[in-house]
């Protein structure tokens, strides 16, 4: 009786807990979720940490270039101000950045990938051949010229984000959408005399829900380097503001003396972007029955081997 109990409580966990578990499973997965955690928490803690007018932007000559101490964990750089405050908000800066622009990239792409599946014909057309203007001009570029001509504000820099993350997005939600709308529920639905927003947002965005999170995953890497890219180009957040590319274009002519200033914003980068791939890579097998599965017998076959 106690199995049979067992049983019926393993049965009655969903999709999420089977994902979940996945995850938990996974070791490179759970160590990014940490890292990005920590990353988080920083970005958070930095104004309770550090006094932005006073601590991070306020210049000290007389305390220029010295070494990590106690007094100033990741040293102080060419202006006296302290490095480890400066990274701090630097990597606020960055997460609003790029959490703001995946998130508008994705609703839009819900909304066009939608409307382009959904409906097909000319309407498919006329906006697959737009993003296609847009996906023939390099990536760097694209958003170069957009910060260019509009200005680096913060919200001018999240627009270019967009747009370099939007023709991606919606490919990725309309393929998806077209796959799903081939199953049998979407006519079933359709008999009973659901309509197309019915029908989209009940029947195929849940069913596609786990490649666009995956593309989402993803995409946060590519903000984060590019937003690097553009502040190192001298076109990024505006000084005084901290950000981790401008950081590393003020620190290259003091690389050879005092290299922690370049190597500590570079690792940063480098440790934000991976964390996100690998938490994406770690999505798509966990959303993936076939992959868990596949995952489950190879472990099985590695003990047997070992044994």
């Amino acid at each position: 009786m106690q199995t049979k109990a067992k049983t019926k409580k393993q049965k009655n966990h969903g999709a999420a807990y089977d994902i979940w578990r996945s995850l938990r499973s996974n070791k490179v997965a759970v160590v990014s979720m940490v890292i990005i955690g920590i990353f988080v928490l920083i970005s958070i803690l930095a104004d309770v940490l550090f006094d932005y007018e006073t601590q991070v932007i306020a210049q000290d000559i007389m305390n220029d270039l010295q070494s990590p101490s106690k007094e100033h964990w990741f040293g102080t750089d060419s202006l006296g101000r302290d490095y480890f405050a400066r990274m701090l908000y630097a990597t606020r800066i960055t997460l609003i950045i790029s959490f703001s622009s995946v998130f508008i990239a994705t609703a839009l792409s819900i909304v066009i990938g939608g409307i382009s599946a959904y409906f097909g014909g000319i309407v498919d057309t006329i906006i697959m051949r737009i993003l296609d203007v847009f996906l023939a001009v390099p990536s760097t570029l694209l958003i170069i010229c957009i910060v260019v001509a509009l200005g680096n504000e913060t919200v001018y820099i999240i627009l270019a984000l967009v747009v370099y993350l939007l023709p991606s997005l919606v490919r990725t939600v309309r393929s998806e959408l077209m796959i799903n709308m081939e199953n049998e529920y979407v006519e079933a639905a359709r008999s009973v005399g659901a309509g197309p927003f019915r029908i989209m947002l009940i029947h195929l965005l849940p069913n596609s829900f786990g490649a666009i999170m995956v593309r989402c995953t993803m995409s946060f890497a590519l903000c984060i380097l590019s937003t690097a890219c553009i502040g190192y180009l001298g076109i990024g957040v505006r000084a005084p503001a901290p950000e981790w590319g401008r950081m590393l274009s003020e620190a290259q002519e003091y690389m050879r003396l005092h290299p922690y200033l370049i190597t500590i914003p570079g690792f940063f980068i480098m440790i934000a972007s991976t964390a996100f791939n690998l938490l994406g890579d770690a999505l798509q097998d966990a959303m993936d029955p076939r992959l868990r599965g596949y995952r489950k017998m190879k472990k099985k076959v590695f003990a047997r081997r070992k044994k």
